[in-house]
């Protein structure tokens, strides 16, 4: 059987039983979005991705701390991913700044405030490079990435851990595109 069309009847069965705005259709509507999405079928996978975000955001409206939990971040890391892709440069920045902000609130982590799960910090910073590398805008990514970079490393990473060399990596592709750059 195919995929799609078991995640397509899924979603019908519960929007009719629950109706489309219930929580119980989150599963249902992740699955089938992230099932697009893996296929390639951003221009369908997109709107579904938005509609799973509201609907977290909904079932979590009476307590605003709730409604930017961890809960969030993959999914809206995924959206904003559709969205650079799609070319939507600056509805994806959005979304990493916003994934940005709720990593930092839920785990601290910056280049000046130590945090024991600083890659739930970084990853942020380095998606919102990588939309700033994609839109042309080199010294944006090469700042993000540093940033990225000194986080890791002001948080214990040691200079040949995987993440810094990809940080690394990151501000000397972004600096060969603009030119020499101070590191």
């Amino acid at each position: 059987a195919d995929a799609e069309a078991s995640f397509s009847r899924a979603l019908v069965i519960v929007e009719g039983a629950c109706g489309t705005r219930a929580p119980e259709t989150g599963a249902p509507l992740r699955n089938l979005a992230l099932h697009l999405f893996a296929r390639g079928e951003l221009d369908r996978a997109e709107p579904l991705l938005a509609r799973y975000i509201a609907l977290v955001e909904r079932a979590h409206d009476d307590d605003e701390l709730l409604a930017e939990t961890d809960a969030l971040l993959r999914p809206l890391e995924i959206y904003g991913y559709c969205l650079m892709l799609r070319g939507k440069f600056d509805a994806a920045r959005d979304q990493y700044e916003r994934t940005l902000r709720i990593s930092r609130a839920l785990h601290g982590g910056s280049s000046t405030s130590p945090d024991p799960n600083v890659i739930q910090s970084v990853r942020p910073l380095e998606q919102i490079g990588m939309v700033a590398f994609a839109a042309g805008n080199y010294d944006a990514a090469r700042a993000r990435f540093k940033e990225a970079h000194d986080t890791l490393l002001f948080n214990g990473r040691g200079e040949f851990d995987v993440d810094v060399m990809r940080m690394c990596n990151n501000v000397a592709v972004a600096t060969c595109k603009k030119g020499p750059g101070a590191f």
